[in-house]
């Protein structure tokens, strides 16, 4: 399964981005900027190609057209 999760550098974003990995499940995990939270990129580090980052921040109507 495909799960896309927004809000993912940090709280409830991020820990659901962790479970669906160890659920062995490939997430988009949509952040405003993702390079600048450590615990996102060090699950990248880890996950590989099942995780896909995406800096997007959805309150900008171009962001969501991209």
């Amino acid at each position: 399964m495909y799960v896309v999760i927004t809000g993912t550098s940090r709280g409830i974003g991020l820990e659901l981005c962790r479970q669906a990995l160890q659920a062995g499940e490939t997430v988009c995990a949509i952040a405003r900027d993702p390079e600048a939270s450590p615990e996102l990129t060090g699950l990248k580090s880890n996950a590989g190609d099942k995780l896909k980052l995406v800096p997007a921040d959805l309150d900008q109507p171009e962001a969501v057209e991209r």
